[in-house]
């Protein structure tokens, strides 16, 4: 993210940071209770994670959104692109041969906004 911000590709936009946690029914237990204790530690997790991977954003006073979908990745991030008018997304993909990361792949040929594949080692 720092490169994009070193482009001047922030100033004057909203930041939506997407954490994808993907089903909760990976989350059941027979214990009353447990299922919500599991999910809002995932959820305090995910939340801490997102926080330090923007960090260096903060000094110059980016304006950042933070939003935790659970659910299937691809719709989950569909849904937000919808709900929030996205105009341009950003997605990691890993250096590999083309077809070995179907999400980020996807979400390229599929999502109605543009999308920008950002190589990650």
């Amino acid at each position: 993210m720092a490169w994009l911000d070193r482009a001047g590709w922030l100033v004057d936009n909203t930041v939506t940071v997407l954490g994808l946690l993907g089903e909760r029914a990976g989350l059941e237990h027979d214990e009353p209770g447990t299922n919500d204790e599991m999910a809002r530690l995932v959820h305090a997790d995910a939340t801490a994670a997102l926080e330090q991977l923007v960090q260096p954003l903060a000094a110059d006073e980016v304006s950042l959104d933070f939003i935790l979908r659970g659910g299937h990745p691809l719709q989950a991030t569909f849904d937000v692109i919808e709900e929030l008018r996205v105009d341009l997304v950003a997605v990691a993909r890993p250096l590999r041969r083309p077809g070995r990361n179907p999400f980020a792949e996807k979400i390229a040929r599929h999502s109605p906004a543009s999308v920008l594949l950002v190589p990650t080692a």
